[in-house]
């Protein structure tokens, strides 16, 4: 996968495509680790999800997805 830099400021940026973003459980706003090994940039998930009360985690990841992709609607539902 092909990534292009771009300027934020007086700093760089990669927009990461919403598929990898999905696959790899990264949020918007959220914090990723990364490292470089010699001439890579690894970028990683810090955090490790737990599912509570014993609920499938197929189905937290397709709520998940949902949330994420409808973030702006359930914001305005929950003002109300």
């Amino acid at each position: 996968m092909d990534l292009r830099v771009v300027q934020i400021g007086n700093s760089g940026g990669i927009l990461i495509p919403r598929e990898t973003r999905r696959e790899l459980g990264i949020r918007i706003g959220e914090n990723v680790s990364a490292k470089v090994e010699g001439k890579k940039l690894i970028i990683t998930n810090p955090k490790t999800k737990k599912v509570r009360g014993g609920v499938d985690p197929k189905f937290a990841k397709i709520v998940d997805e949902f949330m994420d992709e409808h973030k702006d609607v359930l914001t305005e539902l929950a003002k109300r």
